[in-house]
């Protein structure tokens, strides 16, 4: 296991840390952010684990 957690790494499209798996969803939600102003996602490290937290402005509507 790796001993940091690169926030730049986990949002490149095909990275992974899982058996198995692709590595596309936080690299789409990355694209998906930056199309839509209104979005916006803040990631947060600590201890080798990281939150992702998602927040859609609906203010406007």
């Amino acid at each position: 296991m790796q001993s940091k957690i690169s926030i730049k790494k986990i949002q490149e499209q095909g990275y992974t840390t899982k058996k198995n798996h692709a590595g596309l969803g936080l690299a789409n939600i990355a694209k998906i952010e930056d199309k839509y102003a209104e979005m916006s996602i803040s990631y947060n490290v600590k201890d080798n684990w990281f939150d992702f937290y998602l927040v859609i402005d609906t203010e406007g509507d």
